[in-house]
């Protein structure tokens, strides 16, 4: 894989998808620390209203130090991207002027220049594989991937009976893979991390937002009023009151 070019750019920030996985996170870590011993200025990279929760961020941190660039959106345009573990721009930072490639296992969206797009696991292997030839892989890097690919193995395991328990045996795993602990179901982690915000003007759907659902109603309210198309309707009025109502609209009384 050519890297060269990306020496060109300020600062490369290696990101994943929205809603990060392991191996999303994996991927973008081991990718930054591999282009900065290229001389590429890079750093791995999560937006700021995609934090991984605590309970993923210890068990990562048991196998590298999770400390990521955390990107505010506001600031998405100072910088250039190698996308990670997806390569439809819509999933990160929307912008596909910003992009400068991606290594990927899914399906081509034909959206970035400079995509590496495999048949592969995990992305987090097919980095391994691109780079195994060219890059000397620390202890730690090792860790990590091993993490990975275990993780990826006990998903497999309920559809894969037979194969997961066989490559479980391959990398050294102990009794059965069927036996190992399987993922506690936590009501809290499940819930959407994102709503869509109604905005109104005079009691009429005039926006459609997209906000963090742990926004209190004063940022809520203050995201409406920010709208292009509402400051375009209550330009030169008296905005009478705002009415929020919590994770689902915002009304803007104007007269």
């Amino acid at each position: 894989m050519n890297t060269e070019y990306l020496k060109q750019y300020n600062k490369v920030l290696v990101i994943g998808h929205l809603t990060p996985d392991t191996d999303t996170i994996t991927s973008s870590y081991i990718l930054s620390k591999i282009f900065k011993s290229f001389g590429i200025n890079s750093d791995y990279a999560v937006l700021e209203t995609e934090k991984i929760n605590s309970k993923t961020a210890k068990q990562l941190n048991e196998v590298m130090t999770y400390s990521p660039f955390i990107l505010k959106e506001s600031e998405i345009k100072n910088y250039h991207y190698f996308l990670v573990d997806h390569n439809d721009v819509s999933q990160s930072v929307k912008d596909a002027s910003l992009v400068v490639g991606c290594i990927d296992h899914h399906p081509d969206s034909k959206q970035v220049p400079n995509a590496i797009i495999k048949d592969f696991c995990s992305t987090t292997l097919l980095i391994y594989d691109l780079f195994k030839d060219i890059y000397n892989f620390t202890d730690e890097d090792k860790n990590v991937f091993s993490f990975a690919v275990l993780t990826l193995i006990k998903l497999m395991a309920p559809v894969t009976v037979h194969m997961s328990e066989e490559i479980w045996h391959d990398v050294g795993g102990a009794g059965s893979i069927h036996d190992e602990k399987w993922c506690v179901w936590d009501e809290n982690l499940a819930k959407a991390s994102k709503i869509t915000l109604v905005v109104q003007v005079n009691g009429k759907v005039k926006d459609k937002l997209e906000a963090d659902e742990g926004l209190s109603d004063d940022e809520l309210k203050n995201l409406a009023l920010s709208s292009d198309k509402v400051k375009e309707l209550t330009a030169g009025k008296n905005i009478v009151k705002v009415i929020v109502v919590p994770k689902k609209l915002v009304n803007i009384v104007v007269k």
